[in-house]
């Protein structure tokens, strides 16, 4: 497909790899444009290389942790705006209200409806 300026652009931050390949194969066959991250290292630094139009956020991420890359963001002018979704197992109170402290748009339990989660994608983007 060919990138077009439209085409929006999806930060997946994942490390599970059949995550990121059903991820990347649902978001992509909707023509969005898909760009991993495995760690929250790359994460932060592909958020300023490529200024995605919306996060797609694991939270138990190597290097690290979702929570601390969603903070980083939201304490950044520069890419504040930029919605972030936490994907998650965690599915306790305490973590959800943990993630929403750090600036999460949305809490999505994993495992969860591809459905659902592309509908809270076109929501934000």
């Amino acid at each position: 497909m060919i990138n077009t300026p439209d085409k929006k652009k999806v930060l997946v931050v994942e490390d599970e790899p059949l995550i990121v390949a059903l991820l990347s194969t649902a978001l992509t066959a909707r023509g969005y444009e898909v760009t991993i991250a495995e760690d929250g290292e790359k994460a932060l630094e592909l958020v300023s290389k490529i200024l995605p139009d919306i996060i797609l956020l694991d939270l138990m991420i190597p290097k690290i942790s979702g929570y601390d890359v969603c903070k980083t963001i939201k304490a950044d002018d520069q890419f504040k705006s930029i919605p972030v979704i936490a994907v998650s197992a965690l599915a306790q109170q305490i973590e959800i209200n943990r993630a929403l402290t750090a600036g999460v748009q949305e809490y999505v339990i994993k495992p969860y409806k591809m459905s659902a989660l592309l509908e809270i994608i076109r929501k934000y983007v």
